[in-house]
């Protein structure tokens, strides 16, 4: 069984709502630091797979808790002033910033940190469509 199979596995463990919108990310972050890890014709070290294993065991009863007690919902980040004052692309800014950090919580495995991240890029890129979708009231053949 290859390592990659071994973490698909674990990640098994997880609620389901919870891998259909990390599980894809960190396969990808894992078998970066997996290829980083090996030299050709190695394998990966015992200390290495262990630590990242037993981070996923660790996390998934987090998930599970959190989906159970629905923890209080997190206030937004980086949103210093009101939306209707940021212009269009101050909020691309912001979405890149909460996507970068929700990449980089995957990566260290703070799981209820990159949720966070994903709802606050989710409420930004609603923002966002909000902005940039055409007035209804203009006529498509007014002159």
């Amino acid at each position: 069984m290859s390592i990659l199979t071994c973490y698909r596995f674990l990640l098994g463990f997880y609620p389901n709502d919870f891998r259909r919108q990390f599980s894809d990310e960190m396969l990808d972050v894992f078998e970066r630091r997996v290829h980083d890890r090996l030299a050709p014709g190695k394998t990966a070290s015992i200390a290495f797979v262990s630590r990242e294993f037993f981070s996923l065991l660790r996390g998934a009863p987090t998930m599970w808790m959190e989906k159970i007690l629905v923890m209080k919902q997190k206030q937004p980040i980086n949103v210093p002033v009101a939306e209707s004052a940021l212009s269009v692309v101050e909020i691309k800014k912001l979405r890149e910033k909460a996507i970068s950090r929700m990449v980089q919580a995957i990566a260290t495995h703070d799981f209820p940190g990159a949720r966070r991240y994903s709802e606050e890029e989710i409420r930004l890129t609603a923002i966002l469509g909000d902005r940039t979708e055409p007035p209804s009231s203009q006529c498509a053949g007014a002159a």
